[in-house]
């Protein structure tokens, strides 16, 4: 039943796996290593390693300590047994040598300098692309040479920017020569500042034309209320006009009858309206009482003259009967 050559129990079947246990004592504690396999394989998909049955801790330990080189021996095949049996106890360590070294730095290294010729790969290939065609040169220098020929038949604009600018410039140095290209840039700088500025406030009288009109519009066709809002000054209290409504709607609330003149009076009083003041309405009140006073002094002479005519006309209907 030893099929591929791994050892295993003579009752197993053929797709039976091999589990390899391995104890380990430090002190009091006990970890149990265990590797599972069905066929000697070097790969580490076909094993099943696990300390203390947990594959996640047997991955990190084995990745910390040893790498993949964990799996770079043969589970347990029957003629590797019999070799490692044959190996005297002094052999052991070159055997296992393989086993128990650690490459994962050197793959990285390894891995890190495969990068790095993809990198100068890509850089050189860019630079490649970037080279400029030595056709795209001289077509570049000819054209050069083109503009240093026309700007020799170019005069030097006489019109002064500023004090001290020079028209000849042909005995100029560079240094000469770019600091006058600097002030001459200033100055085209102020020029078109200035220019801009005047751009921009004709812009801005542009677009006040239409409110000028339109004010000029209202002055033609509303010029008496105009007047009347400004003499109200309801330009310094933009509320004003809210509380003339307000008092307008409480006088149309009153009656001014003679049952509630005194009251309505008060009323006006409160709203503060302009022309109508305490002084005036006490004078008002005083006239109005009195009046009452003299139709209510007239009202009794009227009707003591209404009860004398009564008995006047009495005594006249029996004083004609007696006679009578």
């Amino acid at each position: 039943m030893n099929t591929d050559g791994i050892l295993k129990n003579r009752d197993a079947e053929a797709k039976a796996k091999v589990k390899v246990d391995l104890w380990l004592f430090d002190g009091g504690k006990e970890t149990i290593l265990c590797r599972e396999q069905a066929k000697d394989e070097l790969n580490p998909g076909s094993s099943k390693v696990t300390i203390n049955e947990s594959e996640e801790i047997a991955k990190a330990f084995i990745q910390e300590y040893v790498g993949d080189s964990f799996y770079n021996f043969h589970f347990c095949d029957v003629q590797k047994s019999f070799n490692v049996q044959s190996k005297k106890r002094k052999g052991l360590n070159d055997f296992f040598g393989e086993f128990i070294t650690n490459y994962d730095r050197q793959k990285q290294i390894a891995e890190n300098l495969d990068l790095f010729a993809e990198d100068v790969d890509r850089y050189i290939e860019d630079m490649t692309k970037q080279k400029v065609s030595q056709e795209v040169i001289e077509d570049h220098k000819k054209q050069l040479a083109k503009a240093r020929e026309d700007a020799k038949q170019v005069s030097y604009p006489l019109t002064v920017f500023y004090p001290g600018e020079k028209t000849e410039i042909a005995g100029l140095n560079k240094e000469e020569l770019a600091a006058q290209k600097t002030e001459v840039k200033k100055c085209g700088c102020q020029v078109a500042k200035e220019g801009i500025y005047k751009l921009v406030e004709n812009e801005a009288l542009k677009n006040q034309q239409p409110v000028i009109k339109k004010i000029a519009s209202y002055w033609e066709t509303k010029e008496e209320y105009i007047r009347r809002v400004v003499k109200a000054e309801f330009f310094k209290n933009t509320d004003a006009i809210t509380i003339l409504e307000t008092k307008l709607r409480k006088l149309k609330g009153m009656s001014f009858s003679r049952d509630t003149i005194f009251q309505d009076g008060e009323s006006v009083i409160a709203l503060e309206i302009g022309g109508f003041t305490q002084s005036d309405f006490d004078v008002d009140k005083k006239e109005i009482k009195e009046k009452e006073k003299r139709v209510k002094d007239l009202s009794g002479e009227i009707e003591l003259l209404s009860k004398n005519n009564k008995m006047l006309k009495l005594l006249s209907s029996l004083t004609s009967k007696k006679f009578a």
